[in-house]
C-alpha cells in the first residue's frame, strides 16, 4: 500500500488515496491525530480527506498549515517514515484546532509563536 522510494517507505504518496485518507484516523495515524481530529470534530469541525491536501515541496518542509483554506498541507516525497508523516499532521492540526477555537490572527507574531509553543511538545 505504499511504494519504496531510495529504500523508505514513501508515506506522502500513501495519503493522496482518497481511500486511504478516508481511514487517516485510524489506520494510517497515530493516537495523536486521532485525538485531534475528536476534539476537531467536539469544536464543529469535520476533516475529511479534502483537508489534506498532499502536494510538491522543497526539501526543506514536511508540511504546513493553510489557515485561508484550512487545510493541513502534506509534502509530497518528504516523509522518511510513518511516525514523521503523523508527527507532521498533528502538529498541523494543533494550528487548524487553534485557528477554530482561538481565531488566530496568523499576521500577529505574538499569536503565531503561541501556536507553535503548543506544537512544540507533540
Amino acid at each position: 500500500d505504499g511504494i519504496v522510494n531510495a529504500g523508505r517507505r514513501n508515506y506522502s504518496i500513501i495519503v493522496r488515496s482518497p481511500r486511504i485518507l478516508t481511514d487517516i484516523s485510524n489506520k494510517y495515524s497515530g493516537p495523536s491525530v486521532t485525538f485531534m481530529l475528536k476534539h476537531l470534530k467536539l469544536e464543529g469541525t469535520e476533516v475529511g480527506p479534502e483537508h489534506f491536501p498532499c502536494v510538491p515541496c522543497d526539501l526543506q518542509r514536511a508540511g504546513g498549515f493553510d489557515h485561508t483554506s484550512g487545510n493541513v498541507i502534506l509534502c509530497q516525497g518528504n516523509f522518511g517514515s510513518k511516525k514523521h508523516m503523523e508527527h507532521t499532521m498533528t502538529h498541523e492540526l494543533v494550528h487548524l484546532y487553534d485557528n477554530i477555537k482561538f481565531k488566530v490572527d496568523w499576521l500577529n507574531l505574538r499569536h503565531h509563536a503561541c501556536s507553535e509553543v503548543r506544537c512544540r511538545p507533540i
